[in-house]
């Protein structure tokens, strides 16, 4: 099977791929533009990876293939289950010379949002009662799920709720105000929809709203048929639907891109998730991380164990809260005792200056050089304080920039405001 698409890396770079789902076979070179174009002989590939030893090398599967070329190629990917980081090395001679090159990808699956239809009505009926209007919603629920199925659609997690209302003439009216949610059925919803053409998505939930809107609001009882059951009345003019986009489970809009598609749906990356029917990665909350790609939930720390923050990749930003307390503590004391302004050098300072009047004192009894020792130490003691203290900022603004630099080259995040990276239709 040919590719229909070729990727080479960069050298020292991490090259983005992204690649959609039920899309043409993409194949990943292990060869950077400039080798490509020269001659080489013997070349001996391995891929492997993230998480993975380099001796655990990439054979065949269901979503990728190793050629006798030495390239990846990626066949046609059902889930987003495969993206991840990629490493391949190569080892070749050029001239007389073996040479060894690796190379980093990052493979993101991703698929054109589909949409449900969003359903919002009020229903009048004759009590709050929560068994009462619990079975009414969900008798109405089964009725309108029966119509959905026959057109390949369905309807899942209608959620309500009941108050009161009070009218002109003093009586109460008792008011339901229902969400509905509706979403197609099939393996074509994921599927880009063509220019002039309408998709089978988009035909399900025009005819889904169709018979919705009339079986709500031509009918005089929405619902009536037993005790258990109370009464529905429709409110006018309170029908309204909305579509609404939804990514696949475990992927989320990457907000910003302009290629290929606006508002694509991509893999989401560690330390975030995305449950089913949500359009956006969630990261993970306090307490929780997540080091791997496209998850729907996020794993919770060890008993006693806490993160920093939210947004955790891995199980090693879980620590125990008291001893990262005294940790800092101790940092701070560190920091202190550095500090010009700090007290133990108040306390080395203050000896000095102690020793000082006592040398002072003597220079009262007229020793002359004692005295001129003493208006030297005093007219250096200002300034040997003030001279200590910006260094220390410079050092303080150093380590703070060091740590800036590990932090963001820890994970490689996907970047929304940025357009690099190769796409692929």
């Amino acid at each position: 099977m040919d590719p229909s698409h070729r990727v080479l890396g960069r050298e020292g770079e991490t090259v983005e791929v992204f690649i959609p789902l039920k899309g043409s076979p993409v194949a990943i070179y292990c060869l950077t533009p400039e080798l490509s174009r020269k001659t080489i002989s013997n070349p001996m590939t391995h891929w492997w990876r993230e998480g993975k030893s380099q001796a655990h090398v990439i054979g065949e599967g269901d979503q990728y293939r190793v050629r006798l070329d030495g390239s990846l190629m990626l066949l046609n990917w059902e889930t987003s289950q495969a993206t991840g980081f990629y490493y391949c090395t190569m080892k070749h001679i050029r001239g007389q010379k073996e040479y060894s090159l690796t190379l980093q990808f990052c493979l993101v699956a991703y698929h054109i949002p589909f949409r449900s239809l969003q359903v919002n009505v009020q229903l009048k009926t004759t009590t709050c009662e929560k068994h009462f209007v619990e079975n009414s919603v969900k008798f109405l629920e089964s009725v309108l799920s029966s119509m959905c199925r026959q057109l390949s659609c369905v309807i899942t997690s209608t959620t309500f709720n009941c108050t009161q209302w009070g009218t002109l003439a003093g009586t109460v009216e008792h008011h339901i105000q229902l969400k509905i949610p509706v979403q197609s059925q099939g393996e074509d919803i994921i599927m880009p929809c063509k220019t002039g053409q309408e998709c089978h998505n988009e035909e399900t939930l025009r005819k889904a709203f169709q018979k919705i809107h009339t079986f709500l609001t031509q009918s005089k009882f929405v619902l009536d048929t037993s005790n258990d059951v109370p009464p529905l009345y429709y409110v006018e003019g309170s029908f309204k639907a909305m579509k609404v986009d939804h990514c696949l489970a475990g992927m989320g809009k990457l907000l910003g891109r302009n290629r290929p598609c606006v508002d694509c749906c991509v893999t989401c990356g560690p330390g975030s998730y995305s449950p089913n029917g949500t359009s956006i990665c969630i990261p993970c909350p306090n307490n929780f991380y997540q080091h791997r790609f496209g998850r729907t939930q996020c794993m919770a720390c060890p008993l006693g164990l806490k993160t920093n923050g939210e947004g955790a990749i891995s199980s090693t930003d879980c620590h125990n809260a008291r001893i990262q307390e005294r940790m800092l503590d101790f940092k701070s004391e560190k920091s202190r005792v550095n500090d010009s302004t700090a007290p133990k050098d108040e306390r080395h300072n203050s000896t000095h200056f102690m020793i000082t009047i006592v040398v002072c004192s003597l220079a009262f009894l007229g020793t002359t050089a004692l005295t001129i020792y003493c208006l030297v130490t005093f007219l250096c003691k200002d300034k040997d304080a003030t001279a200590n203290q910006p260094a220390l900022r410079v050092k303080e603004t150093e380590n703070a920039n060091l740590k800036n630099i590990r932090s963001s080259t820890h994970h490689m995040p996907m970047k929304a405001d940025q357009n690099r990276g190769t796409w692929f239709k």
